[in-house]
């Protein structure tokens, strides 16, 4: 007998409840829908991204990783970013970060889980590269929370650089990076880099987000 079998079992239940309740038209309906957002967060968020923002689930498509970062080795993340962008012809790519991130947290320590502080170690070098700023900041949490803001931003810029992107644009599609932040305290959701369109607008809404995030430090 399976060890999971009460999720099995869970399953059994929805599932008649799901096809007894199912509307045709609004089946053929996801079916048939493109989605035009590409949301990337990290795998200990506990929100849901549509309903965030008010969307129906086939409107956006959820990748996750470690402190959703945009790795150039990361083969997996840029397969979905290929697929989502050349396939799909998604609209807008969404860097979502979270405060309190547990993530970033275990970024600051070190013990035996070698691939997970391989993985990290971006984050390391984004703290290394703003510890002047980000010293300023007291107690550890809100450090934290600053710390969260600078790695969206930064790999805000790292998705912006992809081949991927670039090539899209080059294209001349449609696609507009953005850099957000969740607040589960307070329920919602911080602009920090807004609407990224093209090679032209990197380093500029680059210099306006890290001002607005460590330029009154």
């Amino acid at each position: 007998m399976s060890t999971l079998k009460h999720l099995l079992e869970n399953n059994y239940i929805g599932s008649k409840h799901i096809c007894a309740n199912r509307n045709p038209l609004a089946l053929e309906k996801t079916i048939s829908s493109s989605p035009k957002y590409l949301w990337i967060d990290c795998i200990d968020s506990s929100f849901i991204p549509h309903h965030l923002v008010g969307l129906s689930i086939e409107e956006i498509i959820v990748y996750r990783n470690l402190a959703h970062q945009v790795n150039y080795t990361d083969l997996n993340c840029l397969a979905v970013l290929q697929y989502a962008i050349q396939i799909l012809s998604v609209n807008h790519i969404i860097v979502c970060g979270h405060y309190d991130c547990a993530m970033l947290r275990l970024s600051a320590k070190t013990g035996s889980a070698d691939l997970v502080e391989n993985w990290l170690h971006p984050v390391r070098d984004i703290y290394r590269k703003y510890e002047r700023w980000l010293g300023v900041y007291q107690p550890e949490t809100l450090r934290l929370e600053k710390l969260c803001e600078l790695n969206v931003i930064e790999q805000v810029v790292q998705l912006c650089k992809t081949t991927v992107v670039q090539s899209a644009w080059k294209r001349r599609q449609t696609l507009i990076i953005h850099g957000w932040a969740y607040s589960s305290e307070k329920g919602h959701l911080n602009d920090l880099v807004t609407d990224i369109a093209g090679e032209h607008d990197i380093f500029p809404a680059y210099q306006a987000a890290i001002g607005n995030c460590i330029g009154k430090a």
